[in-house]
């Protein structure tokens, strides 16, 4: 019954915006059964319709979480105080036009800011390769010919977009302001967004060749960022397919880098529930560090959420961002060196 009051609430808010605060405490549990209706909005943003972060059961009691949400450009319309209202202490913001408001603003509430950095394959040259499957064989991604092939082509795309986004960092933190805390991960964090993949039809055998390239350039960034910064966490966002679909059939030296990174996973679920490692083969070879503990420590579970964003009448659908849980944090090591894997 408080479920579906909850959600004439929302459905209300959703129809007739004004000036309200957002209903986001106390907050709700997850799993549970939340406003899913439609499936979809636009054609991506999934996940339960909110209007506050939630909590995460598990088998004693409750998840210990950090909530945050993640910006851009795009997120020009963030109600700051609401977002700290509503329990947010971190948010990830990519480097781009807006990320110097986001982080003063951000910085004013309270809440820590993460930069991250979006991996595209568009050459220098303008040159899209998601979209020429064509160029992509098993012979040009070969690591035999990884110099003068394909390979060669990403490691110096991965290095040219790292030297950007470190002259970017650079001038956009000053050296107290690269270094967070957050539970349990403690150092210069930087998220690295990691979701490009063919926009036009592809074979399997293109798709295993792009995830090469993908990953040989992948590597190449966080080498780079790292010789610059040797104390740099640095968190790797993609979704489920991206890896399972091309980022898995990375050449070993280069999976090595993917395995060895803690990871934030886009997954959205109607009841906004945890990754299920123990059922899920997919989430296990995301997840599972080389000693079995789970680096999925960030997760993205719905984007649609309607708190923290102005009100527009009459748009539909509203104004809405993505919201994240972060697990507390432990530092391992394993064969693969130090790794960062949730402690609960």
């Amino acid at each position: 019954m408080l479920c579906r009051i909850k959600w004439i609430a929302i459905a209300l808010a959703m129809a007739f915006p004004g000036s309200s605060s957002a209903d986001c405490l106390p907050r709700e549990t997850a799993p549970g059964d939340f406003l899913n209706t439609p499936k979809v909005w636009g054609t991506t943003d999934s996940g339960p319709i909110l209007d506050g972060f939630l909590e995460l059961r598990n088998e004693t009691g409750l998840h210990k979480i950090e909530h945050g949400v993640d910006l851009s450009h795009h997120n020009d319309q963030i109600v700051y105080d609401e977002l700290k209202r509503c329990g947010a202490s971190f948010a990830i913001v990519k480097m781009d036009k807006r990320f110097d408001s986001h982080k003063t603003e951000l910085s004013k509430h309270g809440m820590r800011v993460i930069p991250y950095h979006y991996l595209s394959v568009v050459g220098s040259g303008g040159l899209d390769y998601k979209r020429h499957p064509s160029a992509f064989t098993l012979a040009a991604t070969s690591e035999a010919t990884r110099n003068g092939g394909l390979l060669g082509v990403a490691e110096q795309m991965g290095r040219s977009k790292a030297a950007r986004f470190i002259t970017l960092y650079h001038a956009a933190l000053t050296e107290d302001e690269r270094v967070s805390e957050l539970s349990g991960l403690q150092g210069k964090i930087i998220v690295l967004d990691v979701e490009e993949h063919f926009t036009v039809p592809s074979s399997q055998k293109q798709r295993i060749s792009f995830g090469r390239f993908y990953a040989a350039m992948l590597a190449s960034w966080v080498n780079t960022v790292k010789n610059a910064h040797p104390d740099a966490k640095i968190v790797f966002y993609t979704f489920p397919d991206i890896y399972t679909s091309y980022l898995q059939f990375a050449h070993p030296q280069d999976h090595a880098i993917i395995h060895g990174m803690p990871v934030w996973l886009a997954r959205t679920r109607g009841d906004a529930s945890d990754f299920d490692l123990k059922t899920s083969k997919q989430l296990q070879r995301i997840c599972l560090s080389a000693s079995g503990g789970n680096k999925c420590i960030l997760h993205q579970y719905s984007h649609r959420a309607i708190f923290g964003v102005r009100k527009v009448p009459r748009r539909n659908p509203p104004l809405h961002i993505d919201v994240n849980r972060l697990f507390a944090v432990k530092e391992i090591s394993d064969t693969l060196g130090n790794q960062y894997v949730r402690s609960d």
